[in-house]
């Protein structure tokens, strides 16, 4: 009897460790699929402000946290609304988990969607931002109105975060721009030092999309300093 529990105990320990090392490529598996999408993004949007010859952005709903250990400091703060009336719905969603590509005038202020998704969200478990070179983006009137893909129902949101692509392909600003791809959760509170991102397992594998300024191309490469190119 003792020689069946031991062995059921092993089992059970084997299965865990298992089950823990399963759930960590998930993660990981999921991160990656993101920040390939993120990049396809980023090269769509690129390719829109060469075809059109126009501005075009891909921004990324944010909110403003402050610095301490992995938190980052943002240089927006996002402010979601329902659709039109004006007041906050409290929809925290979409921040740091979706992108979208949009048409900008020539004051960098949105003026429509250049893809009928308009917001994307990313898988769950999955965070981004933009590290490095983030413009503002605004609408010309209003808010930037989006469906919400839960609900059906229109959402607006204020401002966020963006990279802007100018006609001839080139980013808008100089230095090398950065979005960072991570597996956790952006855990808000309306304290400043307690809005942070929570990594979700003990997997801090993540993503950085590094993005030329004058040819608007993009290369990614995770924590093990794998390298790829669009």
């Amino acid at each position: 009897m003792v020689e069946i529990l031991v062995v059921l105990a092993i089992a059970a320990i084997l299965m865990g460790t298992s089950m823990a090392a399963f759930n960590t490529v998930i993660k990981r598996q999921r991160t990656t699929g993101a920040v390939r999408n993120l990049s396809s993004a980023i090269s769509m949007a690129r390719s829109y402000a060469v075809a059109k010859n126009r501005k075009v952005a891909l921004i990324i709903p944010d909110n403003d946290i402050g610095p301490s250990g992995n938190i980052f400091t943002s240089a927006n703060k996002s402010k979601f609304y329902d659709g039109g009336s004006g007041f906050p719905n409290g929809d925290k969603k979409y921040w740091f988990s979706s992108y979208g590509i949009c048409y900008l005038d020539n004051n960098d202020k949105f003026v429509e969607w250049a893809t009928p998704d308009q917001l994307r969200k990313l898988p769950n478990g999955v965070s981004v931002y933009i590290k490095l070179g983030a413009d503002e983006i605004k609408a010309a009137s209003r808010n930037i109105i989006f469906t919400d893909k839960d609900t059906g129902k229109p959402l607006g949101i204020d401002k966020a975060s963006g990279l802007i692509f100018r006609p001839s392909g080139c980013l808008q600003g100089t230095g090398n721009k950065q979005v960072n791809a991570l597996p956790a959760r952006f855990e808000y509170n309306s304290d400043p030092s307690k809005r942070m991102f929570i990594y979700i397992g003990k997997s801090k594998h993540y993503w950085r999309v590094i993005i030329n300024p004058f040819t608007g191309r993009a290369s990614y490469e995770n924590d093990d300093n794998e390298q790829t190119n669009d």
